[in-house]
């Protein structure tokens, strides 16, 4: 895997145009309406979700140090999590924030086990 933090900045970066065009498409396109998943509105803040978690990815350390990196990305779990709290009446807008700590977990798991196998 690439750096795991240049990763999360390329994914929710590219999510938050994917939900912005959808959004888009919705809007302009009153057919569209038939398309399954979230309406436009709660595609925009979808995306907005995804621009919050790109700008905190972005304050956390760069490094070559890929150990110092996954800890900087795992302190923002907490963060996360508590942005999923505060938007619990928005399910679409939480699932955002959770997967985004879900994501961290994972690639931090990954990693580990990737280590241990090398060590193994």
């Amino acid at each position: 895997m690439s750096d795991p933090r240049s990763y999360l900045i390329d994914r929710f970066t590219s999510d938050a145009n994917a939900l912005r065009a959808r959004a888009m498409t919705l809007r302009e396109d009153k057919s569209s309406g038939t398309i399954p998943g979230p309406d436009a509105s709660t595609s925009e803040s979808m995306a907005s979700a995804c621009d919050n978690i790109v700008t905190m990815l972005t304050q956390t350390v760069e490094s070559d140090d890929r150990s110092i990196v996954l800890s900087d990305l795992l302190h923002l779990t907490s963060a996360l999590k508590q942005l999923s709290i505060t938007h619990s009446r928005q399910p679409a807008v939480r699932a955002v924030y959770d997967g985004a700590a879900a994501r961290i977990r994972e690639i931090e798991a990954a990693e580990r086990n990737a280590g241990e196998s090398k060590e193994g």
